[in-house]
């Protein structure tokens, strides 16, 4: 238990900060845009508890997974996560698409993309601690 915990928060520290670096820091400027463009469909400021637990559930997921697919260790989780999210965003970007006018496919691909690669980093390191503490 102790162990799934370390994994959990360094895990969660890290995507939270991958995520947040990238669109909190390198594409606030987009962001913002997208908020003052169409006020109606966005917060204001984006909510930072919610975008925490969904991080969280992120984390429990691809702890879950990777210890179901035995996923031990840095490359594992480079190509598990990779994978896991990809497909993840792809679905979700898709249902957004078919259902918000408001986004051109480019920003959708971009966005798909953007997680593939926090996929790689969180993936990685959940896969790399996963191996070290169990």
């Amino acid at each position: 238990m102790k162990n799934n915990t370390i994994v959990f928060v360094i895990g969660f520290l890290i995507l939270f900060t991958t995520y947040g670096l990238i669109f909190g820091l390198f594409l606030n400027d987009y962001s913002m845009s997208l908020i003052a463009k169409y006020p109606s469909v966005f917060r204001n400021t984006p909510s930072i508890p919610i975008i925490a637990l969904g991080h969280s559930l992120q984390t429990i997921l691809l702890i879950f997974l990777f210890k179901k697919m035995n996923v031990n260790t840095l490359m594992k989780g480079v190509y598990s996560g990779f994978i896991v999210f990809l497909l993840f965003e792809a679905i979700f970007s898709i249902f957004i698409y078919a259902t918000l006018s408001i986004i051109p496919i480019t920003d959708i691909l971009f966005n798909i993309f953007l997680s593939s690669m926090i996929g790689i980093i969180g993936g990685g390191s959940i896969g790399f601690l996963l191996g070290k503490f169990n």
